[in-house]
């Protein structure tokens, strides 16, 4: 998975967020995984347990 993906991905909430991450589930934990600095956990995409802004601007700023 591109390392952008998730952020662009975050442009939607909701029910449709809860969906992209429950679908696309193994990929968005192995790329969490891979960027332990985000610190958020699946639980937190699902449930909207996140500053939006500051995990998009994180999400950005890591090279893939």
């Amino acid at each position: 998975m591109p390392g952008y993906w998730l952020p662009l991905a975050l442009a939607v909430r909701g029910d449709k967020l809860r969906e992209l991450v429950t679908t696309y589930r193994s990929e968005v934990e192995e790329w969490l995984e891979r960027h332990p600095d985000i610190e958020v956990t699946m639980d937190d995409l699902i449930e909207g347990n996140f500053d939006y802004k500051e995990l998009v601007t994180k999400g950005r700023e890591i090279p893939e």
